[in-house]
């Protein structure tokens, strides 16, 4: 009996979200794209994960203001280690590389009211204007092939700290300390021609 009455209301949530969003002007510039509503299916909006650029400076500008946002997926499956048998590595996949560093889920939850999102909205649209100088004229273009392998002498490894955004190309600062050892691993066996056991 509650359960249709809270998915409406993340519903209503989200719809508000979008309006809100579309007010901004931010949309397909700074706020490189919201969640589809389901395309005729029912969607039930358990997150609202919008994509942006400068996502994590964004997330703690917002976590100053008191407003909690996450990054559930932040690693991309071909790079997390139950995968590494599969011998992917950073770059092997820059779509999903890309995308991993521009999702941030914003608060949704049945009773979060229309002044409180319009506060988180607010709060995204503050940070980007006081931010223009920094990031104008970042284009996002996808299908960029160049690897972490291409980078410049000089340039940290990727995992191991910053990385060069193979689509962006700024620097952005990496968390996937889990993958560190068989990224290391698998530079290893490039490097030397030859598989390392275990």
């Amino acid at each position: 009996r509650y359960l249709d009455r809270w998915i409406n209301e993340r519903i209503r949530c989200a719809e508000t979200y979008n309006r809100l969003f579309s007010e901004t002007g931010l949309v397909g510039e700074r706020v490189i794209s919201l969640p589809s509503s389901g395309n005729g299916k029912r969607h039930i909006f358990n997150y609202y994960v919008i994509r942006v650029q400068q996502r994590d400076p964004l997330k703690n500008y917002l976590a100053e203001l008191g407003i909690e946002t996450q990054v559930y997926y932040p690693v991309p499956l071909h790079i997390q280690p139950c995968f590494g048998y599969l011998g992917h590595r950073s770059g092997d996949f820059p779509n999903a590389e890309l995308i991993a560093s521009q999702v941030l889920a914003l608060p949704i939850y049945p009773e979060l009211t229309t002044k409180h999102q319009e506060t988180v909205v607010q709060g995204i649209a503050d940070y980007f204007a006081s931010n223009r100088s920094l990031i104008s004229d970042l284009s996002v273009g996808l299908g960029d092939e160049r690897r972490p392998d291409d980078k410049k002498k000089g340039q940290e490894d990727p995992i191991e700290g910053l990385l060069i955004d193979p689509v962006l190309g700024f620097e952005t600062q990496v968390k996937a300390q889990q993958g560190k050892e068989s990224y290391q691993k698998r530079k290893l066996e490039r490097r030397w021609g030859k598989q390392i056991p275990g």
